[in-house]
């Protein structure tokens, strides 16, 4: 069984403004991802933030997808988002516009021979 593909999480009852990963990595040990999807009914301009474990926000890391239309997914592959390469925090992803909900997935880098984990962002 390749574990490297067997994640799942909660379906989602609804959407909200803000979402927070407790656990983002771009790391030689870790790597994750946020999927965040347009749940309401109309277009959303949706922005990512990463923080340290310390609390500080990591300058000029995250983006913006403007234009997101209802149902559309947006992919925010933590490696690519211009944060330190030994990075382990948080991220938050914002919206304005219709409402969100989204997942993250977390895992091991194949080398390290364990398995992943997902979970769904808590909304705010």
């Amino acid at each position: 069984m390749d574990v490297y593909t067997h994640q799942s999480y909660s379906g989602f009852v609804g959407g909200g403004s803000t979402l927070y990963g407790p656990f983002a990595a771009s790391h030689p040990t870790f790597i994750s991802a946020s999927e965040v999807q347009n749940v309401g009914t109309g277009t959303a301009d949706i922005t990512s933030g990463y923080f340290y474990r310390s609390g500080g926000q990591v300058p000029g890391a995250g983006r913006t997808v403007r234009g997101v239309v209802r149902g559309g997914v947006v992919l925010f592959y933590v490696p690519a988002e211009g944060v330190p390469s030994d990075f382990l925090g948080s991220v938050r992803i914002t919206r304005s516009g219709s409402a969100i909900a989204g997942i993250h997935n977390v895992s091991r880098q194949p080398e390290q021979n364990d398995h992943g984990a997902s979970y769904n962002l808590v909304q705010r």
